[in-house]
């Protein structure tokens, strides 16, 4: 085998094995993307929670103070 057959030789190697690192990066960034997104997804349904407990709590609240309001009164 020539030194230039050789050099191709290890080249290619070396060229196989960039492109199966490239490949597992990749993976490992989607990975990390799927669950990044699904982290996301979580924060806004539990931020959706936390509005609708809100709300609860101040429809509640007014309600109270109505009720005490007229309880007063009477």
């Amino acid at each position: 085998m020539t030194d230039s057959m050789r050099e191709l030789h290890d080249l290619e190697r070396r060229h196989d094995a960039v492109m199966v690192a490239i490949s597992d990066m990749r993976a490992k960034i989607d990975r990390q993307k799927n669950r990044i997104l699904a982290e996301a997804e979580s924060y806004r349904t539990l931020e959706k929670q936390a509005i609708a407990l809100y709300d609860a709590e101040s429809e509640m609240a007014a309600k109270i103070r109505r009720l005490r309001s007229e309880h007063d009164q009477a």
